[in-house]
């Protein structure tokens, strides 16, 4: 007989193991347990992405929808999920602490990170303690952060991989980063499309590290992104960014950069548009 909850599935899993969810709605919340397995919509066995809206864990404003907290590797596997309505300090769609998980095929949406401190945030995603996580075709969006990131905050020594993802239409209220907010950490951007976040500085992205960090960005558009003070498609301080094939376009910022504000850093932007953009005082 089938599990009356995601949650019933992982408790009686052991490493290695998949739950397969059925299509429908789940109102809980969920935590791996510190187990190595994979959780899956049949979009896992079928290959058919229409389960991913089918599919939903509604965390009901409670708490993350999913917590992974532990020293998970790559073979852990979140997929094919629409994960929504989560309510934390930290990472109100899904809070990552030390662990390298894989999360794909996902649309992460209304979610709220309600903190107020530095370390807290992340309205879509939160990563910190060295996670390297991997993200693959996943829709971040409409997510929002009372502090820094909006769609995800990227924390302390961590090198999370994004690749495929959409990030639009996420706040950081009162903080930076609408889109991404990394800082003391490294990321990788491959086809990425941030489009129409907003933040008092870096609107798109906020990137920023004590000891300068490579970071680079491949294919990736940012597009539409407002910033209150500086910085509208991008903000850095005392990082070193490489953007490669990228446009950067119709950002916008109050202060200064509606591109990229930039400080203590030596970015490099090779093969790629900026176009459109504006800022109410200096820089494009």
């Amino acid at each position: 007989s089938p599990f009356a909850t995601i949650q019933a599935g992982i408790n009686a899993s052991s490493d290695g193991d998949t739950v397969l969810v059925a299509a429908g709605t789940y109102e809980e919340n969920i935590g791996f347990n510190d187990k190595n397995i994979v959780v899956g919509s049949l979009t896992l066995t079928t290959g058919d992405t229409s389960y991913i809206s089918q599919t939903i864990i509604d965390g009901n404003n409670m708490s993350h929808v999913v917590e992974l907290v532990g020293e998970y590797d790559r073979n852990t596997i979140l997929d094919g999920f629409t994960l929504k309505k989560g309510y934390s300090t930290r990472g109100g769609g899904i809070s990552i602490d030390v662990g390298d998980p894989t999360l794909r095929n996902l649309v992460i949406t209304n979610n709220t990170a309600y903190g107020m401190s530095e370390d807290e945030g992340g309205g879509g995603i939160y990563c910190t303690s060295g996670c390297d996580a991997f993200i693959e075709n996943v829709k971040i969006m409409n997510n929002s952060a009372n502090r820094d990131g909006g769609g995800i905050k990227i924390w302390d020594s961590t090198k999370p991989t994004l690749k495929n993802v959409t990030i639009n239409d996420n706040t950081a209220i009162n903080g930076k980063g609408g889109g991404i907010y990394c800082k003391n950490g490294n990321m990788s951007l491959m086809n990425v499309t941030i489009t129409d976040n907003s933040a008092t500085n870096g609107g798109g992205i906020y990137c920023q590290g004590t000891q300068p960090a490579d970071t680079t960005h491949t294919n990736v558009i940012i597009t539409g992104n407002t910033a209150s003070e500086n910085g509208g498609g991008v903000y850095q301080i005392s990082t070193n960014t490489n953007f490669v094939n990228a446009v950067i376009a119709n950002n916008s910022a109050s202060g200064y950069g509606g591109a990229i504000y930039s400080s203590n850093s030596n970015p490099t932007i090779t093969n790629s548009i900026l176009w459109n953009n504006t800022a109410t005082n200096e820089g494009v």
